[in-house]
């Protein structure tokens, strides 16, 4: 009996920070790979803004912010996971194309359930905006992973 055995050959370009992409087409453009970590404090049930990522001019990407909130008196904790992609073009404003997503059903304690947290666009900013409760002191951390590419 034969075996048939399938190959391919790939090339993978590793980087941290930013770096030069090439496509079949021999263009050039500039990867940017970013991680930003924040933490926020909330006491009520307002939403209330991390100061985000300020994303270049010119780009379109990827952004995934991992945020984790605990109510430090009980233990009480929640987290989420969420995508979206972003874009800012000609000095505009940053942009989400589409809709956030949360990669997972949002994960917490009973007495978590109005907590949340999201991903939205100010000025040249994304940034993740989370909400607490009422009488509530919660102790948000978040990162912001970013990749995004100017062709």
């Amino acid at each position: 009996m034969a075996k048939y055995f399938l190959a391919c050959l790939c090339t993978a370009v590793i980087f941290a920070g930013s770096g030069e992409a090439w496509n079949s087409a021999s263009r050039r453009g500039t990867i940017y790979n970013d991680q930003v970590a924040q933490q926020l404090q909330t006491t009520n049930g307002i939403q209330a803004n991390m100061s985000g990522y300020t994303l270049l001019n010119n780009t379109s990407g990827h952004f995934r912010s991992r945020v984790v909130g605990r109510n430090d008196s009980n233990g009480d904790s929640k987290v989420f996971d969420i995508v979206a992609a972003v874009k800012r073009h000609n000095g505009g404003d940053a942009q989400i194309v589409g809709s956030p997503i949360n990669l997972i059903t949002a994960q917490g304690d009973t007495s978590t359930l109005l907590w949340s947290a999201n991903i939205t666009a100010s000025g040249t900013s994304i940034r993740v905006s989370v909400t607490g409760a009422d009488a509530t002191t919660v102790e948000w951390a978040a990162t912001m992973n970013v990749m995004s590419y100017d062709p």
